[in-house]
């Protein structure tokens, strides 16, 4: 009535299939495919701050590092250099005559 065989090597591949993706989706997940670029803004293109308390714009991508100034809550900025994935998370603007790095988190399209 049944072939037992067919359905045991149909249910070891469906096994497979699955413990492959469930890696690959750990894989994604665990943060170890940080080198896979993407970018979420376009460069050049205007952004805009969402932070309640504003946020400070920074010479480097790093958060002890000097601000120089500070940008308010919906002010808008211009994005140069969208190196979020490399620099881990921060993005490079323009915001009036200052040029520095901001948290990507705190900006939107």
């Amino acid at each position: 009535m049944y072939n037992w065989s067919s359905i045991k090597k149909i249910r070891w591949i469906a096994y497979t299939i699955l413990a492959i993706n469930l890696g690959l989706g750990l894989f994604l997940i665990s943060g170890k495919a940080k080198n896979i670029i993407y970018h979420k803004y376009v460069d050049g293109r205007v952004g805009y701050i969402h932070a309640k308390r504003g946020v400070k714009l920074r010479q480097e991508p790093r958060a002890d590092s000097n601000p120089i100034s500070n940008i308010g809550n919906g002010e808008s900025v211009t994005i140069l250099n969208d190196t979020s994935t490399v620099n881990e998370g921060w993005v490079q603007i323009k915001y009036r005559r200052s040029t520095g790095w901001v948290w990507g988190d705190y900006l939107s399209k």
